[in-house]
């Protein structure tokens, strides 16, 4: 009676392991197929952010200095915004805690997508001040 319960309860644990299993590796699939489709559109957001941004602060704060009519679109200051940053940027692996919880996780991914919109702002009450 015994060992009835005992093989019962181990086809059972069993039963459960590649249960797990398969959830995991779903999980692990899905994650990179997350990955793959957001990590670029981050990086688009990111290029065409910083274009605008760089757009405002060359019309706000170079233009009335030299009297220039050059002024340029989107296009042209998300390329030179990667020129620039390409050239300047010192691309290190980030230490990852493993203390740090999900909600500082999302966290400092709103803190990254804000950076851009806080320096427009700044840069706008500079030029207002002026």
């Amino acid at each position: 009676m015994v060992y009835r319960w005992y093989l019962s309860n181990y086809k059972y644990k069993q039963t459960q392991k590649y249960m797990t299993s398969d959830k995991s590796l779903g999980v692990a699939f899905l994650t990179f197929l997350g990955a793959l489709v957001l990590l670029p559109l981050l990086w688009l957001y990111g290029i065409f952010a910083y274009g605008f941004v760089a757009i405002k602060l060359w019309a706000w704060f170079v233009v009335p200095i030299f009297h220039t009519d050059i002024t340029f679109g989107i296009f042209q200051a998300a390329g030179l915004f990667m020129f620039v940053r390409f050239f300047t940027t010192e691309y290190k692996m980030p230490v990852t805690n493993p203390d740090e919880t999900t909600g500082q996780k999302i966290a400092s991914a709103i803190f990254l997508i804000a950076v851009p919109w806080t320096v427009l702002l700044f840069a706008w009450i500079l030029k207002s001040i002026m």
